[in-house]
């Protein structure tokens, strides 16, 4: 049996001595728990590879479990993505540590094993994280007037490590990337609430989209257009928008300040995906820039929404079904994996 569940106990302990100052302790202790590559994985790998060589880009959302076990170690990620055929990795923010010497060091370290393999590195933001509370409501649009708040002093973090031409050092990044989350928005005394019937132009739904379409415009100035800009969107934020229920939110709205869309789907079959992207895919004017958001479930059982292992070949076959499928239409670009912990947790199972 393959030590995964080992692995994932023991990254609590790992962890911990690298906050207590042994850093390399914790490092060679979680390189432990790294099960070598056998015979089968390198098969496995090069099927994978086989499938996904019709995508311009596979990527993968690297999230904070999968950033603190590989930490001192970058490359053991590497290797394993790019053995993978991944050509893009997005390193999630963690806003807790925005502004961290120690913390730019860790992704700038990351940033570069990934160019040493020739992946493409990109940091991942989520909208809500830059959220913040003004005398008791949530004023979505003033972030950008109130220099002195939270959001602007994170922005200003934020700009600080991304390449502008300027001098100083700054994060050897591919590109940024914006996870949009007008959906999400549900909150006691918030200015506007997202609901399943608060559709309509001008209801709350439309004034969150507008919202989030600002941010990201925004953000898209602030940083000065050094780095391209993917965006990631639920799959029916388009079709809300096609349907008159929202001002905007369809696929070509985001050229204006995207160079790529992820478009999420929540599905376990590719039929599934299929029906959820097509519209999106059939939309779209400009061509390889859509991508296939895949959510990969970590258990064989119990998610109806992700991609699930059950065997590897069974995930295989949802994905040729999913490509085949996708690469008919001209803005298909690739994949995006949800996470690479569960990608690997399928490949090694």
């Amino acid at each position: 049996m393959k030590l995964k569940w080992v692995r994932h106990l023991g990254m609590v302990g790992a962890v911990a001595l690298g906050i207590g100052g042994c850093r390399s302790a914790a490092v060679a202790d979680r390189q432990g728990l790294l099960r070598p590559l056998e015979q089968v994985d390198f098969d496995r790998a090069r099927q994978l590879k086989d499938i996904l060589e019709v995508c311009l880009e596979r990527g993968c959302f690297i999230d904070r479990e999968t950033f603190e076990f590989y930490g001192g170690m970058p490359d053991e990620l590497m290797v394993r993505a790019s053995r993978l055929g991944l050509t893009r990795l997005h390193l999630r923010l963690d806003m807790a540590r925005l502004g961290s010497d120690s913390y730019f060091a860790e992704l700038a370290a990351m940033a570069a094993a990934a160019h040493r393999h020739d992946l493409k590195i990109n940091l991942l933001l989520r909208e809500s994280a830059f959220d913040y509370r003004r005398s008791g409501n949530w004023a979505w649009r003033e972030w950008f007037d109130s220099p002195e708040q939270q959001t602007a002093r994170q922005l200003d973090r934020l700009l600080a490590w991304l390449p502008d031409g300027r001098s100083g050092e700054r994060l050897p990044l591919d590109g940024l990337t914006l996870e949009l989350s007008a959906h999400e928005s549900g909150r006691p005394g918030a200015l506007f609430n997202w609901y399943p019937n608060g559709y309509g132009i001008g209801r709350d739904n439309d004034e969150l989209m507008k919202a989030s379409f600002q941010f990201a415009e925004r953000l898209h100035d602030l940083s000065g257009g050094a780095l391209p800009m993917t965006v990631v969107v639920p799959y029916d934020y388009h079709l809300q928008a096609a349907s008159g229920n929202l001002s905007c939110g369809s696929i070509n709205d985001f050229w204006k300040f995207a160079d790529q869309v992820i478009v999420l789907a929540f599905a376990n079959t590719s039929t599934q995906v299929e029906a959820q992207t097509a519209a999106v895919l059939a939309a779209a004017d400009k061509p390889e820039a859509v991508l296939i958001g895949l959510q990969v479930a970590r258990h064989p059982v119990g998610d109806r929404d992700s991609v699930r292992r059950r065997t590897f070949g069974q995930f295989l076959n949802v994905l040729a079904g999913v490509t085949d499928e996708a690469k008919m239409r001209q803005s298909f670009g690739g994949v995006n994996f949800s996470d690479f912990y569960s990608l690997e947790n399928i490949w090694e199972w």
